[in-house]
């Protein structure tokens, strides 16, 4: 019901008296507020936003207390690992931060889906997870626009919330704490896609979903309250993070500006401890950029999505104050499995002579968040930055493999020395050779969502398909120049451009073609981790290895065998192995080994 005049000014009356009559603290928006007070309150405070009737806003008292159910745990957690900065802290301060950032048009593209509306179900703390996971998940995968990834808040909701692990925290319409078990759920049980669940408000009484593909992430971590350059960064880095505030009357009448109120501290709640993240907060959204100097003024602001549907605020989204409604008290961030790539078989190097000895394989590492390369008896420098990967090769001819990286974010190759250029695009893999035979390494991607293959300046072509594996190498005659050529890890398959196709390995394996028997060409081989095993086709079948290891085979021995060694490298430890040769430390945990 509209307030009459006289009311609002006795409203103001009484606000203004027990403020006293030389009140200077900004009045906060409290239940029950009209629009009428929520608007003197914005003009008294200073603030930048309008407001108008939704179907928020015009909710009774008794739904907006089931609406949002967001609570303190009943049960807290213990301290736990995602209870730390994570790999985020390898990031802080290495990368000047944009004054301004938004995954809706990053390089020209959207990496979220649109908006959606949770309806009247209190489910927000899914919406809030679906949100960072569907923009890590694409940023990751290099999806955009139209392929941008869709995961199921049903499945959060109506299944993971059915496990005894997950129901305290966690349930259908009845809200979640502020332990964040639903990111947990996603790294442990992972999620479905939308289309194989769509989101319901009502429960269907049991979850049929349980043998559905899931898409699981490696690990999530909470950001430091308050900390404006660590979310910046976190979202930056790893994609939109999902956060909590403390909604009052203001926030749930915003149509459009810059929102702001008085809640900017993260107090913890006395119930619990001491810990600021567990400040009161009573819903779940998720933060897709930020802007440092809006067209308001007044200081940077959030890019918050929300989930009441596009026609709530800025078509589904608000620009609030940095700190405002708590919003930077409760952040956590979301890491993508295989977004990491000390493990990933799409590490494609040339060779790894990086002195000129005779073509012999140095030992050498890149540790992507320093951009740090570290070549045995040869160098220690920086060259590149958080995110690339290693792409050596010889790209004058001079008989050394050049230091290179690409970016898969942007396409960006970076030789040493030698040159910057950009070929490729985001999620597209590196696999730099000699394709023409002229004596120099060219650069190559290779599109596993397409099987598309590009060579710069040389060739393009489709072999493989999405899930295959580029398995490059010198086959055949002549053996100085690359082939194209894809394994299939699902059934085994190579394929061999304009040579040859069989099948050799099976699920699970890894492609590493190397020169086994000192011949000239090279042969297909996998590597087996889980047991250590290696086959070279044709020729041997060994155990060499563990569960984790990275095959590294190259050509570490001084002696008149120019054929490729058999030899590991363990992530965790450092440790490389060669086979019948040695075995020495050199990396540490993260660092992807720098040779083929």
């Amino acid at each position: 019901m509209r307030t009459s005049v006289p009311s609002l000014a006795l409203a103001v009356f009484l606000i203004l008296s027990s403020a006293g009559a030389a009140a200077a603290e900004p009045l906060a928006f409290k239940p029950g507020d009209t629009l009428e007070e929520i608007r003197y309150k914005i003009d008294y405070n200073g603030y930048s936003f309008t407001v108008g009737h939704n179907r928020i806003f015009d909710m009774t008292p008794a739904e907006k207390a089931a609406f949002f159910a967001r609570r303190f745990p009943r049960a807290p957690r213990s301290r736990a690992v995602s209870d730390d900065l994570g790999p985020l802290a390898r990031q802080l301060g290495r990368t000047a931060l944009p004054s301004s950032f938004d995954w809706r048009s990053y390089n020209g593209h959207s990496y979220i889906g649109a908006v959606r509306d949770q309806g009247d179900c209190g489910s927000c703390y899914s919406f809030g997870a679906c949100g960072a996971a569907e923009g890590t998940y694409n940023f990751a995968n290099g999806l955009y626009g139209s392929n941008c990834i869709d995961f199921s808040e049903s499945y959060i909701i109506w299944c993971l919330g059915r496990l005894s692990q997950y129901e305290e925290h966690f349930y259908g319409c009845n809200g979640a704490d502020w332990d964040y078990m639903e990111l947990e759920a996603l790294t442990r049980q992972g999620i479905i896609l939308e289309s194989a669940f769509p989101y319901r408000e009502s429960d269907p009484g049991s979850c049929t979903h349980w043998s559905d593909h899931t898409y699981a992430f490696q690990s999530w971590h909470r950001i430091t309250c308050n900390d404006t350059n660590a979310i910046k960064t976190a979202i930056m880095t790893y994609g939109p993070v999902d956060a909590s505030v403390d909604v009052d009357t203001g926030f749930e009448a915003y149509d459009s500006g810059v929102y702001q109120n008085t809640s900017t501290t993260c107090p913890p709640d006395p119930e619990i401890g001491s810990e600021c993240y567990h400040t009161y907060t009573n819903h779940a959204i998720s933060l897709v950029g930020w802007d440092d100097s809006p067209p308001e003024g007044g200081g940077g602001v959030w890019i918050l999505r929300n989930s009441w549907g596009d026609t709530w605020g800025e078509s589904g989204y608000m620009r609030i104050r940095y700190g405002s409604a708590r919003s930077s008290c409760e952040v956590c961030y979301l890491v993508y499995g295989q977004a990491a790539p000390a493990t990933s078989a799409y590490v494609v190097i040339d060779s790894g002579d990086y002195d000129g000895t005779f073509g012999l394989t140095d030992v050498a590492v890149f540790r992507s968040y320093y951009g740090l390369w570290s070549v045995r008896n040869v160098s220690r420098l920086s060259f590149g930055s958080s995110g690339d990967l290693p792409a050596s090769g010889d790209f004058n001819g001079d008989g050394t493999t050049d230091i290179t990286t690409f970016r898969p974010a942007g396409g960006l190759w970076a030789v040493r020395n030698l040159t910057r250029f950009y070929f490729g695009q985001s999620s597209d893999a590196s696999v730099p050779g000699d394709y023409d035979g002229d004596g120099t390494c060219d650069a190559g991607i290779f599109r596993a969502a397409t099987g598309y293959w590009s060579i710069r300046n040389v060739t393009s072509a489709y072999l493989g398909s999405s899930g295959d594996y580029p398995a490059p190498a010198y086959f055949g005659y002549p053996y100085d120049q690359k082939r194209i050529a894809a394994f299939r890890p699902s059934s085994g398959l190579w394929v061999i451009k304009d040579l040859t196709r069989f099948t050799f390995g099976q699920s699970g394996d890894r492609p590493v073609p190397g020169d086994y028997d000192s011949s000239g060409p090279m042969e297909a081989a996998v590597f087996r981790s889980s047991y250590g095993m290696w086959a070279v086709k044709d020729l041997t079948r060994i155990y060499f290895g563990g569960s984790s290891d990275a095959p590294v085979p190259g050509d570490y021995a001084a002696d008149s065998n120019f054929g490729d060694d058999i030899a590991v490298f363990k992530p965790s430890s450092g440790v490389w192995a060669v086979r019948n040769l040695t075995r020495l430390y050199f990396g540490t945990s993260g660092d992807i080994p720098a040779t083929r």
